[in-house]
């Protein structure tokens, strides 16, 4: 059983932080290079996700033409 000056301290402990992932790598902020690389990784999924629009569109095109 806790005694009731620790179960003060702490439940009195306001700064407390959730987890240890929260605390060495993502508080408060994300470092820029962690920043960078997702938005590398969010350009590189835009760049894919383009080319099968187009990739799409070019077929659908193909398609129209040889009906004629």
């Amino acid at each position: 059983m806790i005694p009731y000056n620790i179960e003060l301290q702490l439940e009195g402990d306001t700064d407390r932080i959730g987890n240890y992932k929260s605390i060495y790598y993502e508080f408060p902020f994300p470092e820029n290079a962690i920043i960078q690389e997702r938005e590398l990784e969010l350009n590189s999924y835009k760049k894919i996700q383009l080319s099968f629009i187009a990739y799409g569109k070019r077929l659908l095109l193909n398609n129209n033409n040889k009906g004629e």
